[in-house]
């Protein structure tokens, strides 16, 4: 990962911004909806999407609700609401709020590249309730609730873009993939995090991430994906007990042209000839970017389901329900 270099310049500029909102020098947008943000401090692959699936799917019994994401990466200019109809949907929009629209039809998913703005033009559908996708540093969006993930599997190799500080003003925090994390790693993190915001010592609360890939274990894969932390991905398909016999990883967002689509399809089939054994898989947010009609016939999908138990679940959702 080349950010480390940039990791001190972040923070600093993020504590000048953070200062100025608190002097109220820089003010804050309030839109009618309530608004929660899923965010964290480090520069991705926390596990929002899973836990922004999660949330939408246990409030919307209650609520109305609205989703947000920056469309990064993407063609946007003004906020839209994601239209899966469309056939560039994934270069329109961007690949996570199209995954989101997709897994929760329930939801109006809207994106655009200024979260603030894209919450209010999502007042349009008259949600009662918005999530916001990466809104922790997003401080133009005034929000009821901050969320913060940290990936426990990961935390020792992350880069912060905001200091532990932040957490100061965070409602509570979620330890995300725990299923890899022992009690002396998670109890670690905790004693870390309440060092800073001791006001959350009842509001942090643990989740797992389930990868399932529907194939037995004794086909050999060939797995590609375009994830912030691909090794993460790679990690959990061993860990289902699969062998992988080809690894190929692009850029985080990494945006599939006809003819990248063209190669991975041409170098599985070669393999293929090798080992007639091999399947093809990707990620639910990198299949959702592919148009090549025989390089979708070949794929299987790894899906990615946050399990949370049921006394972290009801402490959590408490605590959201409380604030708004």
């Amino acid at each position: 990962m080349m950010l480390k270099p940039f990791e001190a310049f972040y923070q600093l500029a993020s504590a000048a911004k953070n200062y100025l909102y608190e002097k109220e020098i820089f003010k804050s947008v309030k839109v009618t909806p309530a608004v929660i943000s899923i965010g964290n401090l480090s520069f991705g692959g926390t596990g929002k999407t899973p836990c922004i699936q999660f949330l939408a799917n246990e409030l919307s019994s209650e609520f109305k609700v609205a989703i947000v994401c920056r469309s990064y990466k993407a063609r946007l200019k003004l906020p839209a609401r994601v239209d899966l109809k469309n056939p560039k949907r994934a270069e329109i929009f961007g690949d996570e709020a199209c995954l989101l629209q997709a897994t929760l039809p329930q939801c109006q998913v809207w994106s655009g590249p200024q979260k603030y703005l894209t919450a209010k033009a999502a007042e349009a559908d008259k949600p009662d309730l918005i999530l916001v996708d990466d809104g922790f540093s997003h401080r133009q969006l005034r929000r009821e609730f901050d969320l913060v993930l940290f990936d426990t599997s990961y935390l020792n190799q992350d880069y912060f873009r905001e200091s532990l500080e932040s957490l100061k003003r965070a409602h509570a925090v979620l330890l995300t993939k725990t299923q890899s994390a022992s009690t002396d790693v998670i109890e670690g993190i905790r004693s870390r995090i309440l060092k800073f915001a001791p006001h959350l010592e009842r509001a942090i609360f643990l989740a797992k991430t389930e990868t399932a890939v529907e194939l037995p274990t004794s086909k050999k894969l060939f797995v590609f994906c375009g994830l912030a932390k691909p090794m993460s991905f790679r990690s959990a398909i061993l860990d289902l007990g699969f062998t992988i016999a080809k690894f190929k990883q692009f850029a985080d967002h990494f945006e599939y042209s006809e003819v990248a689509q063209a190669e991975i399809l041409q170098e599985y089939l070669q393999l293929k000839k090798i080992d007639e054994n091999l399947s093809l898989v990707t990620t639910e947010k990198d299949f959702v970017k592919l148009s090549n009609p025989e390089l979708i016939k070949n794929i299987y999908v790894a899906t990615h389901k946050m399990i949370v138990d049921e006394k972290q679940k009801v402490g959590l959702l408490e605590n959201i329900r409380s604030s708004l």
